[in-house]
């Protein structure tokens, strides 16, 4: 019978596959024992007069083609004494060789059941799972902080469906301390919370900001803004601010800003915030962007939809 060259790579990976199933030699039970115990012992040729894997490979391919009848009982024969021999010496045959005997196998036309029986492959023993190749030092941190941000943002999505907004704005002050961290941006003080408006202070191109952010039903208006403005000039002439108010600002508010030519704070929405969150452009350079306009148009407020 000659071999196709799909049955001759399939016999040959078979061969080298129950290579340390059994010794040739020197033991109990070897592949000599195996081929007498499924009637094929004259198709063993031996190790005398070649090595074990030219051996095998005779002994599985005469098999093959001689007797075909005996191969899967010489399979069975070599996988039954494989287990004893390979627990005996401390290295058990496990069921990924198995499954993998069966699948070379399949590739020659043989299933044989007892090899597939569920009860037996999960009574073997597994190979531990293959460590998972070192992620490149940047593209882990990377993962890392775009992990970080989409966290981050699910908790921004849980608060903004919270009927409790006062409960709501005092789990803000701790997303927003984590947010500022995130970009080291070195938020101090506790931001302390009244009602929904979370003061703190953070530190942006060398310079210190004081940030007052609110979330409330109502638009922030040109007093808050004004307010604000006389918060920061209070500090030092060299303190910058950043007005967040999540749910926008009223229709003449940043006119009535610009009026006045504040010139000290930026401001924020909750589209902004967003945008951040998602990781579409980051705080710092959001920060770096807003104070540009407004140094060079005189304006606080730079819309989401300009960036």
């Amino acid at each position: 019978m000659a071999l196709s060259l799909k049955e001759t790579q399939a016999l040959s990976d078979l061969a080298s596959h129950i290579y340390g199933y059994l010794p040739a030699s020197g033991a109990i039970y070897t592949f000599a024992e195996a081929a007498r115990d499924a009637g094929v012992a004259e198709l063993w040729p031996g190790v005398k007069t070649m090595s074990k894997q030219p051996a095998i490979t005779a002994l599985v391919e005469s098999t093959y083609t001689v007797k075909r009848e005996a191969f899967c009982k010489l399979m069975e024969k070599v996988v039954r004494g494989g287990l004893r021999y390979r627990t005996k010496k401390g290295d058990p045959l496990t069921g990924d060789e198995v499954e993998k005997l069966n699948s070379i196998l399949r590739r020659l036309g043989f299933k044989i059941p007892e090899l597939w029986d569920r009860d037996f492959l999960a009574g073997l023993p597994r190979l531990p799972a293959p460590a998972a190749p070192m992620e490149d030092r940047a593209v882990a941190v990377r993962r890392q902080r775009r992990e970080a941000l989409d966290g981050m943002k699910s908790e921004f999505q849980i608060l903004h469906a919270m009927t409790d907004r006062q409960a709501a704005g005092l789990k803000l002050e701790k997303l927003l301390e984590r947010l500022f961290d995130h970009f080291g941006l070195e938020p101090e003080g506790a931001f302390r919370v009244v009602g929904e408006q979370i003061d703190g202070a953070f530190r942006h191109e060398n310079e210190d900001y004081l940030l007052e952010a609110r979330w409330r039903k109502e638009l922030a208006e040109p007093k808050d803004l004004y307010a604000f403005e006389r918060k920061v000039h209070g500090k030092s002439k060299f303190t910058r601010g950043l007005f967040l108010s999540v749910n926008g600002f009223s229709p003449d508010a940043v006119p009535a800003l610009v009026k006045g030519n504040a010139g000290v704070f930026v401001m924020m929405d909750g589209a902004h915030l967003v945008r951040v969150l998602e990781g579409q452009v980051e705080l710092p350079t959001l920060l770096t962007r807003m104070m540009r306009h407004l140094n060079t148009r005189g304006e606080p407020y730079l819309p989401v939809g300009s960036l």
